[in-house]
């Protein structure tokens, strides 16, 4: 007797490629995340990513189940072409599976009551940021859907852990906390790190070292801005910038919010970066590292690792 159960991501940065991996995994339940702004250089705009992520909703039958993000109205403008059965998930009022009472500790978790059709579940989420709640109501809404009880969903939840370099939090041993999120960067997913970094209750200092985000095409340097200005209303008080022109971007969006040039410490590359930060770097701050895969910032990451005695 095999698996039950297959659970596959369909990811895509060109139109068609969901639509292949729709026709290969033929899943009875499709869960749509969000929209988002990966990759937004191959499509041109957001509106386009949604056309492209909503061939998840291709070749259902009426027994197929998609569980959808409410919060998201590009995904929700697309939610009414799906010839199945829907559930939502999400904050607003109406849908399936509601978190309310939201308690947003920034890198230290999020906390909500949620309504589900088996009753109210108690969500406590050890990963970093509300938008990690997001992803959690979905998994609770195929959860239910499958019959889990809730108390080994409100167990299994309180015990998630980042992938490396996924958000991962690590005290080290001079007492800073390091938010390794070098794997990859969009700008929503950098605005939503630089959202939980201000939400952290934190003595020392805040400091983001922001990598440039590839692939986002002529748009580049003002999705790099709006990140720029992001971290200055996240009430950063040292910002590194390592990359290429479009992370110029960053530099000019943090002055234009607000934050001192004295504070902006620019590299073109992580390389050169990584000592200079181990430097800058000092007990009590907290710190978030991310930027693109091809920029590298792991190499900071384990640089301060290091200066730290490693953790």
């Amino acid at each position: 007797h095999g698996p039950d159960i297959a659970v596959v991501e369909l990811g895509m940065n060109h139109f068609g490629e969901i639509r292949t991996l729709v026709d290969i995994a033929e899943p009875d339940v499709r869960v749509w995340t969000n929209v988002g702004d990966a990759h937004v250089g191959h499509f041109g705009s957001r509106e386009a990513i949604a056309k492209a992520k909503a061939e998840i909703l291709e070749h259902a039958r009426p027994d197929t189940l998609l569980i959808a993000n409410a919060d998201d109205p590009l995904v929700m403008q697309h939610v009414p072409h799906f010839t199945g059965r829907v559930i939502t998930f999400g904050e607003k009022a109406g849908v399936t599976v509601r978190a309310s009472n939201v308690v947003d500790r920034g890198v230290q978790g999020t906390g909500a009551g949620v309504g589900t059709p088996a009753g109210l579940i108690r969500l406590t989420v050890p990963l970093v940021g509300r938008v990690q709640l997001s992803n959690v109501l979905a998994a609770v809404a195929v959860a239910v859907e499958f019959g889990v009880p809730a108390e080994q969903i409100e167990a299994r939840a309180g015990t998630l852990r980042p992938v490396a370099r996924r958000g991962a939090v690590t005290m080290l041993a001079n007492s800073v906390r390091l938010v390794d999120d070098s794997y990859n960067a969009s700008p929503v997913a950098m605005q939503a790190m630089l959202g939980a970094l201000a939400a952290t209750p934190n003595r020392g200092r805040r400091v983001a070292v922001l990598g440039e985000m590839l692939e986002l095409g002529d748009a580049s340097r003002a999705l790099h801005a709006e990140c720029g200005r992001a971290a200055a209303q996240a009430r950063i008080d040292e910002l590194v910038v390592v990359g290429g022109p479009p992370a110029e971007g960053l530099v000019d969006g943090a002055v234009t919010g607000g934050l001192s040039a004295a504070h902006i410490h620019r590299y073109a590359d992580s390389a050169s970066a990584a000592d200079d930060v181990a430097r800058l770097v000092t007990t009590g701050d907290l710190v978030l590292v991310k930027g693109s895969r091809g920029t590298r910032t792991d190499i900071i990451a384990g640089r301060l690792a290091r200066a730290a005695g490693g953790a």
